[in-house]
């Protein structure tokens, strides 16, 4: 997505009401105008004293000025204020969206992304976002705004003609579209700045690394030309982003300095209406400086917008059913250089095993269509299993991980988690050794309590098949021997990840990694 179609996304998924946006946007003109207007009328003020001997006149005049320099310190608060309630009200709805975005995620961006603090960070980012409002839209739309009063105030002034009006609007709008077009440029050159200095960097700690034994072997030229490269790509950059950056200063200079000629030499030959139309040209380079920097802040958040944008739910094509023959099949899988093809039946008890580090996780979270599979792929009765609706793939087939989250507040709320129940939970709590109420508040349970915990929630749904990775590495004999029992009595496939001795003996069938 390019950084135009992006800025239009994420302002449309933070827009606030239309109230505060018009609020912000007339407001920090009024400010601006009041600033405009008060350097304007401080040197008319000037040359009407010199020019005018009455002191009615220059009373009058200066009455104004103090007004609006009394008038111009809250302007500037409430132009503060309302922007940042306007940026405050589009951080609310970009949180708001990122919070829908994650929790809509399906289980291979879950697995992929869902790690670390990832909320805490798709929330800073979202403050950082703010700029996008504070710093980009706001002062763009004024500097535009600006450019129109300032057109406005030639076009009334006496002498002025539609031709001088429309000779200032030409050259300001055509320097804020080049400096619109150079600043991309600008943007794209400090990035390839930043490449070549890093690729310069690794280039020279790999050559300090092998330098010596090169030396020995009278091959210097090698690591001498790897560096002479990185080297002059470094420097064509930056000859580049030094050209971009002259680009950009010369373009404001000689668009300031075209206003101001047209502004001195098309309007108002009377001395003081010339004096305002000069003054007018000369707010041109403040106009466009604002304009500038709205642009650089634009760019600026190009990181964080492609950070958020990775976050977004990824639309899923899957919609099919899940089938009712829950045969599933694994097709051409490698792993550790072997191909694995093979079928799992309904009801059947597998034990997969193999070393540690053999990928029996992966493979588990490959069937639970968590990981996509780097070769091969995975039916369920002949269906791929991409193309099962998440939503009943998760309700008839179940993954229990090695290590189970979710595990504090009362029973009730830890194993139900909002769920439709089928099973008699409680009493499966009793047969696995946990004596626990529905009531119970848990605070800390064990290891081995937690591992059976899992097993009890995944299995109250009553899904067709059940997935687990190391139900029995915190489980002693007894315990595994009860965790097993309460396994027989379900009617699911069950496929389970192991080291444990006794769970393979269990097992009817078995995958070796």
């Amino acid at each position: 997505m390019n950084s135009q179609s992006a800025l239009l996304k994420w302002l449309r998924l933070g827009r606030p009401s239309m109230r505060l946006i018009l609020s912000a946007i007339v407001r920090s003109s009024i400010s601006s105008s009041a600033a405009l207007g008060l350097f304007i009328a401080a040197i008319a003020l000037l040359v009407q004293s010199s020019h005018q001997v009455t002191l009615r006149s220059i009373a009058i005049l200066l009455i104004a000025i103090e007004l609006v320099a009394f008038v111009r310190s809250p302007l500037r608060f409430i132009d503060r204020l309302s922007a940042h309630r306007l940026g405050f009200a589009a951080v609310q709805e970009w949180r708001r969206t990122m919070t829908q975005w994650i929790v809509n995620w399906d289980d291979l961006q879950a697995s992929e992304l869902g790690h670390g603090d990832v909320l805490d960070r798709a929330l800073a980012d979202t403050e950082e976002l703010q700029n996008l409002w504070l710093k980009v839209l706001l002062p763009g739309l004024n500097a535009i705004t600006m450019l129109f009063l300032s057109a406005l105030v030639l076009l009334l002034l006496p002498g002025s003609t539609w031709l001088g009006v429309l000779f200032y609007f030409a050259i300001v709008s055509s320097g804020a579209i080049v400096l619109a077009i150079g600043r991309t440029s600008l943007s794209a050159a400090e990035g390839e700045v930043r490449e070549a200095r890093g690729h310069l960097r690794n280039v020279t700690t790999e050559a300090s690394r092998v330098a010596p034994a090169l030396h020995l072997l009278k091959s210097q030229k090698v690591i001498v030309s790897r560096l002479a490269h990185a080297a002059t790509w470094l420097q064509v950059s930056e000859r580049r982003y030094e050209r971009a950056t002259r680009i950009q200063s010369w373009t404001l200079l000689l668009t300031s300095f075209g206003s101001l000629y047209i502004t001195a030499h098309r309007f108002s030959p009377a001395s003081l209406w010339q004096v305002v139309a000069m003054l007018v040209g000369l707010g041109t380079f403040d106009l466009l400086w604002q304009w500038q920097g709205a642009l650089a802040s634009a760019l600026a958040l190009k990181a964080a917008m492609a950070r958020l944008e990775a976050l977004e739910p990824v639309t899923s094509e899957a919609s099919g059913p899940f089938p009712r023959d829950a045969d599933m099949y694994l097709h051409d899988y490698w792993v550790n250089g072997a191909v694995q093809n093979c079928r799992v039946s309904m009801g059947a008890r597998v034990a997969i095993t193999g070393p540690s580090g053999a990928g029996k996780s992966t493979l588990l979270r490959v069937l639970a269509g968590m990981v996509a599979p780097s070769s091969g792929y995975v039916t369920i009765g002949g269906v791929p299993l991409g193309t099962v609706n998440q939503e009943a793939l998760r309700e008839f087939l179940t993954y229990v991980p090695t290590e189970s989250r979710y595990v504090t507040g009362y029973v009730s709320d830890v194993v139900e988690l909002g769920r439709d129940i089928t099973r008699d939970y409680e009493a499966d709590l009793q047969m696995v050794g946990l004596n626990w109420a529905t009531n119970f508040d848990l605070v800390n349970p064990s290891r081995g309590e937690r591992a059976r915990l899992a097993v009890v929630r995944a299995l109250s749904t009553t899904p067709a098949i059940v997935l687990l990775d190391e139900p029995t590495s915190g489980l002693g004999e007894v315990e595994t021997r009860k965790l097993l029992a309460l396994l027989d009595g379900v009617e699911a496939t069950v496929i389970i990840a192991t080291h444990d001795p006794q769970v393979m003996k269990w097992c009817t069938e078995r995958i070796a990694l």
